[in-house]
């Protein structure tokens, strides 16, 4: 007969095995990562101390902070944090951009997309957040609704304004092939100047270093003609002006917003970006 703590061991196995292997994979990926509670810098209801205050007439002498009072000419209040729930949504992108990588033993850029989304999800979760798919109304807030959650981002949700209600300050998180293809997400963007983008930028390593040499055909991802050249490196330096261009517009519009824009190569580490982003995002964007 099994001890409780090896029951507990193996039905948890047990289930793993029913997840998707995607799914399990970001679930060892954000174990690891402790990135913290996320700072609202707003005073309220809370436990952590935010800033002194003068006391002024009517206000409950409870409030008053004595030992700050006595240090000064002026009576002083104690204020705290506000600790409101922040309001995370998600959006993965599904175009024939992300169905590709340069190599088979690379993931597929909307398999990144999906693992990044994941770990960021998982990470928010952790820290008392609430995760929303984009196009639905329910949040998420514990680790139990993320195979709902993985189910939804798996499947396109085409960007519009229609029925995706986004208050003021919302964080977007957005995983998608923008550097290559930047307009329908400037588009949005401009439609949402009242949200906090948070936009990771996936990109397949011959994207960002177009390696390609001699003669070379190029198919288009959407049904437009196929280019053939000679002499691929002849094309790099137009490449690279375009690729460049089209990431330093996206950055100006991101830091207006106060957003935050990540770029993600698909063979480096993902838990890299989610730390990093989310450490950002800690110290306020």
């Amino acid at each position: 007969m099994l001890a409780p703590a090896a029951r507990t061991v193996f039905k948890a196995q047990e289930v793993a095995q029913t997840l998707p292997p995607l799914l399990v994979e970001a679930l060892n990926i954000a174990q690891v990562l402790n990135p913290g509670q996320h700072n609202h810098n707003k005073a309220g209801l809370g436990n952590q101390f935010y800033e002194y205050a003068p006391y002024k007439a009517g206000m409950p002498t409870k409030e008053i902070d004595w030992r700050a009072s006595a240090r000064s000419e002026h009576t002083y209040t104690r204020t705290t944090e506000k600790e409101t729930t922040q309001k995370n949504v998600f959006w993965v992108e599904h175009s024939p951009l992300m169905a590709w990588h340069s190599n088979k033993k690379l993931p597929l850029k909307e398999e990144r997309a999906a693992l990044l989304a994941l770990i960021f999800a998982i990470s928010l979760l952790k820290a008392q957040e609430t995760i929303t798919p984009y196009g639905r109304q329910k949040n998420h807030t514990s680790l139990e609704g993320l195979l709902q959650f993985f189910e939804h981002i798996q499947k396109p949700h085409p960007l519009s304004t229609a029925n995706v209600p986004l208050p003021k300050h919302t964080h977007v998180f957005m995983f998608g092939a923008f550097s290559i293809n930047p307009e329908p997400i400037q588009q949005w963007l401009s439609q949402h100047p009242h949200i906090t983008p948070i936009i990771v930028d996936v990109i397949d390593p011959h994207e960002a270093t177009f390696p390609y040499k001699g003669p070379t055909l190029f198919t288009s991802f959407f049904k437009g003609p196929a280019i053939t050249t000679g002499a691929a490196q002849q094309l790099r330096k137009q490449y690279f002006s375009a690729f460049q261009k089209n990431q330093e517009n996206l950055q100006k519009t991101i830091q207006s917003m106060h957003g935050l824009y990540a770029p993600h190569i698909t063979n480096t580490a993902p838990h890299n970006t989610v730390l990093n982003t989310i450490l950002k995002l800690r110290q306020g964007v």
